[in-house]
């Protein structure tokens, strides 16, 4: 999984890449800190499904007996 930071208008989001058990798009929200105690922490959010509207890649170069292998 990997992790990007961006800043939006009404604070921070974090988006992560997720490949098991599917590939999707992780949103990530920053929670503010409880008054006493200061700490502010992450908030997991929606998934969305990536395998459901990328294409299905094809790798023609590497083949086996079934013949070109799909690439997810």
């Amino acid at each position: 999984m990997f992790y990007n930071l961006m800043s939006m208008e009404d604070g921070l989001v974090c988006i992560g890449v997720e490949e098991e058990p599917t590939f999707c798009l992780r949103l990530w929200s920053r929670v503010p800190a409880p008054e006493n105690d200061g700490v502010e922490s992450w908030e997991r959010g929606r998934a969305i499904e990536l395998d459901t509207l990328l294409p299905k890649v094809v790798d023609s170069t590497s083949t086996d007996e079934e013949g070109p292998r799909r690439i997810v």
